[in-house]
């Protein structure tokens, strides 16, 4: 099983590998390519510069750094649960839809 989950990415829409590793309960290790800046304040993870240098030292960190990596791990899954089940995406998508409609509606009466 894996710890933790890295990707330096240039630039990513939704990074569905990177949330299927936080539902996994890895610690996230992400550039601020992969389109992801809230995994950091969450705690499920650090947004590093995408260099060698950047992503090595906090890579190293996380190895060493057990009880943070762990509680990383734990952050990463509750985020995950909370924000990107599959019910939730739903919810949002209707929310979503259903104001959109509703300018749609206050446009035509107007």
């Amino acid at each position: 099983a894996a710890d933790i989950f890295a990707l330096p990415a240039f630039g990513e829409g939704l990074p569905l590998a990177a949330l299927e590793a936080a539902a996994s309960g890895c610690a996230l290790l992400l550039t601020e390519g992969c389109n992801l800046p809230e995994a950091e304040p969450r705690g499920a993870g650090l947004i590093v510069e995408r260099n060698v240098d950047a992503l090595a030292a906090a890579l190293l960190h996380l190895l060493q750094a057990t009880d943070v990596r762990r509680a990383m791990g734990i952050a990463a899954r509750q985020w995950a649960e909370a924000t990107f089940r599959w019910e939730k995406i739903a919810e949002q998508a209707a929310q979503l839809y259903t104001e959109c409609a509703n300018i749609r509606l206050k446009q035509r009466a107007s």
